[in-house]
């Protein structure tokens, strides 16, 4: 996964999820991003 693509979008997230949760993959197709997340203990 890109780091500067991973960057933008933890900083695009609500506060929440970036605490609570970490990106782990990010999958483009077309116009669509699907995120996957992994929760932190």
């Amino acid at each position: 996964m890109d780091s500067s693509i991973n960057i933008l979008i933890t900083l695009l997230l609500a506060e929440y999820l970036a605490h609570y949760f970490e990106l782990t993959s990010i999958d483009k197709q077309d116009k669509i991003f699907t995120l996957m997340f992994r929760k932190i203990k």
